[in-house]
């Protein structure tokens, strides 16, 4: 069935989750820009509406994205940085 939420009583269908993988390198900043960019053109996400978590490296990477954050990056709603 096709994946869908709701949104201030209002339900929102088309999202995407999509998870980027560095097995042979920690992630930084322009990664993420580059992961981030080919989402938005490949599968039309709206660039004013994204939410970035990370484990682990991936954690370190969004929360040094998100602290570079400026007219050069696009800024997502919320950030979710976690480890174990």
């Amino acid at each position: 069935s096709p994946m869908i939420y709701v949104a201030n009583g209002t339900l929102r269908p088309n999202f995407i989750i999509a998870a980027c993988q560095f097995p042979n390198a920690w992630a930084n900043e322009s990664i993420v820009q580059t992961f981030i960019d080919t989402l938005i053109v490949k599968y039309k996400v709206d660039p004013n509406c994204f939410h970035l978590t990370g484990l682990s490296g991936g954690a370190y990477a969004i929360w040094n994205y998100i602290q570079k954050a400026g007219s050069n990056f696009r800024s997502p709603k919320s950030i979710i940085p976690m480890s174990y």
